[in-house]
C-alpha cells in the first residue's frame, strides 16, 4: 500500500513538472517572439513611415502620427515557432471614430481596436503580409493547435464576428454569423484542442 502511494505520489510530481516544462516553454517562445517583432517587423512595417522622414533624420509630423502601432494584445506565435500573426493599428482610423467616452463603434468594434489590421510575419525570412488588407477593423489573432489557420475578430461583414485565415490555401473565411462581443483586445478565440474549432 505504502509503494503505491509513494508510486502514485511520484507520477504527481513527475506531471506536474512535465506542465512546469511545457509552461516554461511557452514563455520562452512568447519572449523570443516578442524580441523578434522587435528585430524583424521594424523593418517592413515601418519603412514606408520612414521613408517620409526629411533628409536632416527628423520624422515629419505626419509621419510621426501616421505611423501604426501595435494593439496591447500579444501576438500568436505559430506552433512550429515559424510565423508570428500579430495587429497593427492605423492611427488616422482611431482618429475618425472617437468621440468622447465612446466604447464601441456603429458596427460593434470596440473602439480601442478600430483601424487595426491582422498581420503575419515569417521569422525566418522576416516577410511581412498584411491578411486583412484594412478591409475594415480586425484583430486578436489565435493560430490553431495545428497551425493552419489563424483565427481573428473582424467586422468584414458589417458585425463582430470570427473569421479564419488558412495559411494554406492563403485564403480568409467568415466561421458563422454569430455576432461576437469582445471587450478589445483582451479576449481571444479559443481553439478546440484538435484545432477543429474555435
Amino acid at each position: 500500500m505504502i509503494r503505491q502511494c509513494y508510486l502514485h505520489r511520484r507520477s504527481q510530481v513527475e506531471s506536474r513538472r512535465a506542465n512546469v516544462a511545457t509552461f516554461l516553454r511557452w514563455v520562452l517562445w512568447r519572449v523570443w517572439a516578442c524580441v523578434s517583432i522587435l528585430g524583424i517587423l521594424a523593418t517592413p512595417v515601418f519603412s514606408e513611415d520612414l521613408r517620409k522622414a526629411s533628409s536632416a533624420n527628423a520624422l515629419p509630423v505626419e509621419a510621426v502620427l501616421s505611423a501604426r502601432s501595435f494593439l496591447r494584445e500579444a501576438p500568436s506565435l505559430s506552433p512550429d515557432g515559424q510565423r508570428i500573426a500579430y495587429a497593427l493599428q492605423e492611427p488616422a482610423k482611431l482618429a475618425a471614430v472617437v468621440s468622447g467616452t465612446q466604447y464601441f463603434t456603429e458596427s460593434g468594434v470596440p473602439v480601442e481596436v478600430t483601424g487595426a489590421d491582422v498581420w503575419m510575419t515569417d521569422l525566418k525570412t522576416g516577410d511581412s503580409l498584411n491578411l486583412t488588407e484594412g478591409k475594415a477593423s480586425s484583430w486578436g489573432p489565435v493560430w490553431s493547435p495545428n497551425g493552419r489557420y489563424l483565427a481573428f475578430y473582424s467586422d468584414r461583414s458589417g458585425k463582430p464576428q470570427i473569421w479564419v485565415y488558412d495559411n494554406i490555401a492563403r485564403s480568409i473565411r467568415q466561421v458563422s454569423d454569430v455576432v461576437v462581443h469582445p471587450a478589445g483586445g483582451s479576449e481571444l478565440v479559443r481553439w478546440t484542442s484538435d484545432g477543429k474549432r474555435s
